[in-house]
């Protein structure tokens, strides 16, 4: 017997409509409207240590520097050429990574029109994600716009693997090529792309026909999980041997498998918070978040609801999203989970950045779920389940959407250090040598050895250790400080460890 459904049903390999092209652009005005104020944002506390470093160091070193375990090559890269193109003006960093996350909310409405075959349903899995309020944490802080590239290289490989499969074709070599080359890219610009990377093969085998003409045995990139895990290797080495600083690292990785529970615990916790944010959108502030338990119950009677009502072909798209939104908060489990120890334990799944890419793959499952119900709905209840579903939205953004944070307290400070240290070298005779107080920055609460706090902000901001015809120096004392500041191309001629003039600024307050 046929199914009913197929007649209402547009085929996934359709070439885009008319009302494809209003619902993808629905999609993409919502989400403008919700983030275009962080284009407004100042930079925070690691974005000023990238900088930092730019001005100090070498491309070379700079290329190859990890932070907090992550792998950074391309996003560095990415960075450096950033501030090569608008020096240290956040408004074009912050306009950069709102681009790219339209880009990610057009490829996911491509990605699940083609999963699903509804059009609706992809409008609304991509308004759902690209609004959610927890990406705030990432795209309203620069320093972790790898992620946003990590999720743009992973969404581009499953959006062509979707079209390939809706028209029953196989990847030629050249685009398995290009592929490869993504994951890399992906890979090495932001942790949780380190995982998505490594798992991308499975997620292939199930979303690609196996029986297609030219179908290969072995899942496209198989080979990545061995790859990435020596790369990541190799990279870390190499960083060593170019800077000597490897101590940092190696306490982190030495703590990453320290807590076997506490992985488990936050792999958990973040899922079922990732989930209830996510479907909560902005009532979350006026709703309390369900105990996880609870959340992650539901979530599997769901899924195995939706499994037997799917065809295999959904079941095989549902098993793929669930994998990788497995990979996407695994990774941050592994890194992170130890340091519940000294955190209460709703802390680490609370950190808004974590979920950028675990609530884009929760979404794509939640798609996946909802795509058999869609089939046995009348058309035009799609329409209606749609608009009921953004009133609702919309609703909840007017009365609850709270303020995106525009780190206006590091703008405010940084700007007062900038005018301590133009008046201090303008209180100076002409020609004079300048020796200022290495005085603490707030916004950046590092050891002196990796952001030599006011120093820093100097190298920043300042192209030259000369200023208007005067040497500037800073006074630091700090061994570690001082030694690290040895290997760098302006610090290694910036501190003085005692005063070499009688009369010093007075020292800011702090605070």
């Amino acid at each position: 017997m046929n199914d009913p459904s197929a007649t209402r049903r547009a085929p996934a390999d359709a070439p885009a409509s008319p009302a494809d092209a209003v619902l993808s652009a629905l999609a993409l005005v919502a989400t403008a409207i919700v983030y275009a104020p962080i284009v407004n944002c100042y930079f925070f506390s690691d974005d000023f240590l990238n900088l930092y470093q730019i001005a100090n160091f070498g491309l070379g070193r700079y290329l190859l520097t990890p932070n907090g375990g992550h792998l950074l090559l391309s996003r560095n890269l990415v960075f450096y050429l950033s501030h090569a193109l608008f020096g240290n003006e956040p408004t074009y960093y912050y306009a950069c990574a709102l681009l790219l996350h339209l880009v990610n909310v057009a490829l996911l409405f491509h990605l699940l029109r083609r999963l699903t075959g509804r059009r609706e349903l992809a409008c609304f899995g991509a308004i759902l994600w690209g609004t959610s309020p927890m990406s705030e944490g990432t795209l309203a802080w620069y320093a972790v716009f790898g992620q946003v590239m990590g999720v743009t290289t992973t969404l581009i490989i499953l959006s062509r693997a979707a079209s390939l499969a809706a028209r029953d074709q196989w990847p030629a070599r050249r685009e398995i090529a290009v592929w490869y080359l993504l994951a890399l890219i992906g890979a090495t610009a932001f942790g949780t792309g380190l995982a998505l990377a490594a798992i991308l093969p499975l997620a292939l085998w199930w979303l690609l026909p196996r029986h297609a003409p030219g179908a290969r045995r072995r899942p496209p990139l198989v080979s990545l999980p061995v790859v990435v895990p020596l790369l990541y290797g190799a990279l870390m080495v190499a960083y060593a041997t170019v800077s000597g600083q490897t101590a940092a690292e190696q306490t982190l990785r030495a703590a990453m498998l320290s807590d076997v529970g506490a992985i488990a615990l936050t792999l958990a916790r973040l899922s079922a918070l990732g989930l209830t944010r996510l479907l909560l959108g902005f009532w979350h502030v006026a709703l309390p978040d369900p105990s996880w338990q609870l959340v992650m119950s539901l979530s599997a009677l769901a899924v195995g609801g939706a499994a037997f009502f799917s065809s295999p072909r959904q079941r095989r798209t549902l098993a793929a999203a669930l994998v990788l939104a497995l990979a996407s908060y695994g990774a941050i489990a592994l890194a992170r989970g130890a340091l519940l120890l000294s955190f209460a334990e709703d802390v680490i799944p609370r950190v808004a950045r974590y979920h950028y890419a675990g609530q884009l793959f929760l979404t794509m499952a939640l798609c996946a779920a909802l795509a058999p119900l869609f089939e046995r709905a009348a058309r035009w209840a799609h329409g209606a389940a749609l608009a009921a579903w953004l009133a609702a939205t919309i609703t909840a953004y007017l009365l609850l959407a709270p303020a995106i944070d525009l780190h206006d307290e590091a703008r405010e400070q940084t700007h007062t250090a900038l005018r301590e240290i133009h008046a201090a070298i303008r209180a100076q005779p002409a020609g004079a040598d300048v020796i200022l107080r290495n005085a603490f920055f707030r916004p950046v609460p590092l050891p002196g050895e990796y952001f030599p706090a006011r120093a820093a902000v100097f190298v920043i901001f300042f192209p030259d250790n000369t200023v208007d015809g005067h040497r500037v120096f800073f006074l630091e004392r700090r061994p570690a400080t001082l030694k690290a500041a040895a290997a760098g191309r302006r610090t290694a001629t910036l501190f003085v460890s005692s005063p070499a003039t009688p009369s010093l600024p007075p020292a800011p307050p702090r605070r």
